[in-house]
Order: structure tokens, then C-alpha cells, then sequence
């Protein structure tokens, strides 16, 4: 019977398994050689080729990047050495620039080493020294160049301050003819040395030799001219004459035709007024000089000579009029006043003394004279010198207290050099028509109006420029300046003159004329600054003056 099959039972028969059969040469392809191992390598190769450029190219970038960048620094470094305003080689002048090439080179070195330094590989390094080396050859030759011209100027400057020294040696010793004739011969080795050493022509020289005997020997007449020895000037100038270029003799001589006459009318001046008590005589003695420009210069000391005296004269009276002035307020009466002070007052100062006396002793306070208040007006419009000069004690018993101290602070305040209590007293018309006045001009004529109308623009012109409100002392001085008068023709019999204001555009003035009443301060003010007395000084002092300058 059969048998049926069991769950638990082997359902597949067993069987021996078949042999395999290997075959035992393999291709080299089945192993990823060959053929498969080229076709993979290939591309791998080239990846690994292209990845290579590509980092050479992108550290050559960087590289690049770093060395213009050292590039950078650099030129901002070696202009900050030379150009920088406060601590760089161009600060270094004169002698204090020959230092610079040790100083600033081993500054570029320092700072050129830590940039250097601050790089990151050789390749950098090499690049930047190329750089380095060319921005070095630069920077030494800027300070090669500046060293030069610094010396150059250190010479020059040394060479005239060395003539300038040896000339100013010799005007001291001015009367040492040792001395001077040393000045001259060390001035002229100075100039050949310096000659030789920058390759100087032979015309340079003898120009130059010229030229500072010139300035030594004309420097010296005049300080003897100004110290009065006009007769040793014109001695050293005959001896050393042939030494003197001729635009310095033609100065010197002018010079010296003036200090001689300086010299020699006052030396007549002294004489005469040491013989003659009044000024009447002494000018009567004067007549005897027989040449005419000598006269009138020694007429014209003469005549300083004792204005001087009579302005000494009436400043002690003055002084003694005050003082008896102020004792007699509380004495009130003449005789607490000593002889000797009442008879050294003048008749007018008596009369005041008297008056004021008199209103004391009554009790009675003083009404201003109306004569009087406008004599002092006029004065503070028309004549400001002469009111500060005008002792107001005078007129103690002709203005009221309130008027006599009105006039006492202006004029004190002046004085101080103040002037804007005058100004507030004064109004812009009345100086405009003192000026008129004094040119004789009519207010009210056409001239009066041109004249305004040129100084109303000046005026305007003036606030602008300034910002400023003009004040009568402007005022004053541009009416001045307008009021100047000139020559504009000189003619055959006469001369035609206008006034500053009354130019046409195209017209000038060929001279200026100077009032006679200007004249005689004007000399004696040039005379006090040591100055000489000429036409042409006269003018340029006056002109001046007008202008306020």
C-alpha cells in the first residue's frame, strides 16, 4: 500500500549537485582594468588637473590681492614720510634737511619691513620686494632733491645774512675807517667763495662787489647825515666814491645836498639865536645869508626856535593859572595869589581871575556869554587842536557850570584819545560844512552839492566794506581826503587848482599844494622824527594827514 506524504516529511528528494565549471583565465575588464579601468581614470585625471588650476589660479588672485594691497601701503607710507605737513621731510628746511636721507630711509626700511612681514607665503614676499625696492629709489630720489635744494637755500641764506652781518658791523663803527675798510674786503672774499663754489661768472662778481660796497658806503653817509656829521659824510663819500654804483651816488648825493643844508642852517640857526633874544632880530640877522635856499631854512628854524619857546613859555603860564585858578574857588580873593604867579600871567588870564573873583564873592553862579559858547563851538567843529589846546579856566566866568563842564569832558575825553563826546556835540552836518568852509566853498552852492554827493558815496562805500557805521572822525577824514588840492595845469602866468573832489575822470593832479598853515607843523613834525625837510616829504606827510593815516 502506498504510503502518503507527510507535512512533516522532506517533500524534495535529495540529490548530488552537478559540477560548475569555472573558467580560470578572467578577462582583466572584470576586474576594472583594462579597457573599464581607462575609461574611469580618464575623467578622474582631468578632475583632479582642473581642481589644480583652479586652487593655483584662485592663490595667484590671492596673492595678487595681497601684494597690491602691500602695493597700497607702501605709496601712502612713503607720502606720509616726505609730504606729511607737521612731522614729514618736507618740514625740514635749511640745514635741518641734511639728515633726512638716514632719517627718513631707515623710517621707510622700518615700515617697509613690517608690511613685508604681514605677508603670507614667499610668493608674496618676492612680488612685494620688486615693489619695495622700485617705490625706495623713488622715495631717495625726492629726498636727494630736497636735501639739494634745502642746501642750496641754506647757502644763499647764509651767504647774505654773512654780508648783512659785515655791513651792519661797519655802520656801527662808522666812524672807524679800520673797521669799515675790513667790512668790505670779508663781503668781497664772501662773494668770490660763493662765486667759485657755483661756477659764477666773472660780470656776476664785479656786479656783486658793486653792489655791497654800495649799500655799506651808502648805509654809513646816512647814518652819519642822521646823526648830524654832514661834513663827514660828504668826506667819506669823496673817498670812496669810485666804489659807489652810480644809482646809489645819484641817492647819495641828493642825500647828502640835503643834510648839508639840514646841518648847515642849523648850525646858522643856533649861532644866531644864541645872539638874539626875539625873533624879530633874529630873523633881521638871518637876512645877511647870502644863499637863498640856506636862508630860508635857517629863517625857518629860527622861527621853530621860538614858537617852541613861546609854546614852553605859555604851558607855564597855564600851569601857574591853574593853580591860582583852584586856590582862589575857596580863597576868593586876589590876595592869597603870590606876586610872583599874578605877574607871570598874561592880561586875559588876570581878567579871568578877576571876573571869577568877583561872581565868587556875590555868590551870584556864572550865565554862559552866548560870544563865548560859540567861539568854543566853533572851535570843536572847525579847529579840534586848538580848542585842546585852549585852557577852559579861561572861560570859567562866562559859562554856566553845566556848559563849563559839557566843554571840560569833551575835552578831556579827546585828550584820552577818545573823541565820541566831541562827536556827540558835533553833527555830520557840520563837519561836512567846516570843510566847505575851510575851502571857502558856499554851503549852498553847486560845488557844496557835487561835494556832498561824492562823500555821501565814499561814505556808503566805507559802511560796506566795513560793516561799520561811519563816525564823524571817518567823516572828517574822507572830507579831508576830498578837500586835498592840486595842480592839474601848470601854466605860463598861472597854475589851474581844484580840489580833490572837483577830478574829472580823466584828470590828476601834477602837484599837490599844501597850505601854508599845514606847512610849518609839517616841517617841524618831520624834524622831530629825524626826518628831512623836503618838498616831497612835506606832501607825502600831508597827504597823510588828510587821510587819516
Amino acid at each position: 500500500m502506498p504510503t502518503p506524504p507527510r507535512y512533516d516529511s522532506p517533500q524534495i528528494q535529495r540529490q548530488g549537485t552537478p559540477n560548475v565549471r569555472v573558467t580560470q583565465s578572467a578577462p582583466v575588464e572584470a576586474f576594472g582594468g583594462g579597457r573599464v579601468a581607462e575609461g574611469v581614470s580618464r575623467p578622474l585625471n582631468q578632475i583632479a588637473q582642473d581642481t589644480f588650476q583652479i586652487a593655483q589660479k584662485e592663490k595667484a588672485k590671492a596673492d595678487d590681492v595681497a601684494v597690491q594691497d602691500a602695493y597700497t601701503r607702501t605709496v601712502q607710507m612713503k607720502n606720509t614720510l616726505f609730504f606729511d605737513p607737521k612731522n614729514g621731510a618736507v618740514t625740514k628746511g635749511g640745514k635741518d634737511a641734511f639728515g633726512v636721507i638716514d632719517e627718513y630711509g631707515t623710517q621707510y626700511d622700518k615700515e617697509a619691513d613690517e608690511i613685508e612681514n604681514s605677508l603670507t607665503n614667499e610668493d608674496q614676499r618676492q612680488k612685494y620686494r620688486v615693489i619695495r625696492a622700485r617705490q625706495k629709489a623713488d622715495f631717495d630720489n625726492d629726498l636727494n632733491k630736497h636735501v639739494y635744494s634745502q642746501a642750496k637755500r641754506y647757502e644763499d641764506e647764509t651767504f647774505k645774512s654773512t654780508l648783512s652781518t659785515s655791513r651792519d658791523d661797519a655802520i656801527l663803527h662808522y666812524n672807524d675807517p679800520t673797521k669799515i675798510q675790513e667790512s668790505v674786503e670779508l663781503q668781497k672774499a664772501v662773494i668770490i667763495d660763493y662765486a667759485q663754489k657755483n661756477n659764477m661768472p666773472p660780470e656776476w662778481v664785479k656786479q656783486a662787489i658793486t653792489e655791497s660796497n654800495s649799500k655799506t658806503h651808502s648805509e654809513i653817509i646816512n647814518r652819519m647825515l642822521a646823526n648830524g656829521d654832514d661834513p663827514g659824510a660828504e668826506k667819506h663819500f669823496k673817498e670812496h666814491k669810485d666804489q659807489i654804483g652810480g644809482e646809489y651816488s645819484a641817492d647819495i648825493e641828493k642825500n647828502l645836498e640835503e643834510g648839508s643844508m639840514r646841518g648847515n642852517s642849523q648850525r646858522a640857526a643856533d649861532t644866531i639865536v644864541a645872539k638874539h633874544n626875539d625873533m624879530g632880530s633874529a630873523l633881521k640877522a638871518a637876512k645877511d645869508i647870502e644863499n637863498p635856499k640856506l636862508r630860508d631854512e635857517t629863517e625857518r628854524r629860527i622861527k621853530d626856535h621860538f614858537q617852541t619857546m613861546k609854546a614852553a613859555e605859555n604851558d607855564r603860564k597855564d600851569a601857574i593859572f591853574d593853580s591860582v585858578s583852584r586856590k582862589i574857588e575857596t580863597t576868593k580873593s586876589r590876595d592869597s595869589i603870590p606876586p610872583a604867579q599874578w605877574n607871570a600871567m598874561d592880561l586875559q588870564q588876570r581878567n579871568a581871575i578877576d571876573n571869577r573873583i568877583k561872581q565868587l564873592k556875590e555868590g551870584v553862579p556864572p550865565v554862559t556869554d552866548r560870544k563865548t559858547y560859540l567861539e568854543l563851538t566853533d572851535m570843536v567843529e572847525n579847529d579840534r587842536k586848538k580848542f585842546l589846546n585852549t585852557n577852559l579856566m579861561l572861560y570859567t566866568s562866562n559859562l554856566s557850570d553845566s556848559d563849563f563842564k559839557k566843554f571840560a569832558d569833551m575835552q578831556a575825553d579827546a585828550k584820552k584819545g577818545g573823541g565820541q563826546k566831541i562827536d556827540g556835540f558835533m553833527s555830520d552836518q557840520q563837519v561836512v560844512n567846516g570843510v566847505l568852509k575851510q575851502m571857502k566853498i558856499s554851503k549852498n552852492s553847486d560845488s557844496a552839492d557835487k561835494f556832498r554827493k561824492m562823500l555821501d558815496t565814499r561814505v556808503i562805500q566805507y559802511e560796506k566794506d566795513t560793516g561799520k557805521k561811519a563816525d564823524n572822525d571817518v567823516l572828517r577824514k574822507l572830507s579831508n581826503e576830498l578837500a586835498i588840492q592840486g595842480i592839474t595845469d601848470k601854466g605860463l602866468l598861472w597854475d589851474t587848482k581844484k580840489y580833490s573832489f572837483q577830478l574829472n575822470a580823466d584828470e590828476s593832479f601834477e602837484d599837490i599844494v599844501v597850505p601854508e598853515s599845514d606847512r610849518a607843523e609839517i616841517e617841524s613834525e618831520l624834524r622831530k622824527r629825524g626826518k628831512p625837510v623836503t618838498e616831497q616829504s612835506v606832501k607825502s606827510l600831508y597827504i597823510r594827514g588828510n587821510s587819516g593815516q
